[in-house]
């Protein structure tokens, strides 16, 4: 059983309240808890995928100043078009084999997806810049307001750890299905912390958003 709560500017009530249940297989339940040192992490489809939405809604009137029509209209269909579900890259992982944990980035972004997932795991990890998936659109309206897509919201992204002998094929078998996807980085032990390679070659700390870097457009 999982839960999601949010906070929605303009509503002080809760208007939607449900539970949702599930079965699986003792030895299908991929969990974020049981990735492991060594694992491949596998990014699909990229940064920022709900914020450019979330920008392009709010923002409109502010945009049309610096960016066509037909960008903005893009940027807003960007819900459906890549799409925030991830149902579809996840049963192709599975199927395809070698997966062993997964987790969905919603707020805070995928920087902040990765330090639960490796904190759950109890392991490290070494993410590089270079290899980080992001839309030139979400790029262009992350950089007009001032937001780290790192820590964005990025709602259709999903994070696979992946045994390093096959994740090529998962990556294979996502591109088959016109999925983009890529390894971002590499699950360590504990002690090597959760470290970020700039593309300068330097390491620093994974950034923390404490806060989701979408608040700085309200």
């Amino acid at each position: 059983c999982g839960g999601h709560t949010e906070v929605t500017y303009g509503l002080d009530r809760p208007i939607l309240i449900g539970p949702m249940l599930g079965e699986v297989a003792k030895d299908k339940l991929i969990i974020s808890s049981s990735a492991e040192e060594g694992d491949d992490l596998i990014l699909t489809k990229g940064l920022g995928i709900e914020a450019t939405s979330i920008i392009a809604r709010e923002r409109e009137s502010d945009l049309l100043k610096n960016f066509s029509p037909e960008r903005v209209t893009q940027a807003r269909k960007y819900l459906t078009d890549p799409g925030i579900s991830v149902l579809k890259e996840a049963s192709i992982a599975i199927n395809t084999g070698g997966v062993h944990a997964m987790h969905d980035p919603t707020e805070g972004g995928v920087s902040t997806a990765i330090h639960e997932l490796a904190h759950a795991a109890n392991v490290g990890a070494m993410i590089w810049e270079d290899k980080l998936l992001i839309s030139d659109i979400t790029k262009s309206l992350c950089q007009a307001f001032g937001i780290d897509p790192l820590g964005a919201i990025s709602s259709g992204a999903l994070l696979i750890a992946a045994d390093h002998d096959k994740s090529d094929q998962i990556l294979l078998a996502l591109a088959e299905q016109e999925i983009p996807s890529t390894i971002i980085g590499q699950l360590f032990s504990p002690e090597y912390g959760i470290q970020l390679k700039r593309k300068d070659g330097q390491n620093h700390p994974l950034p923390i958003f404490e806060t989701d870097e979408i608040t700085k457009i309200f």
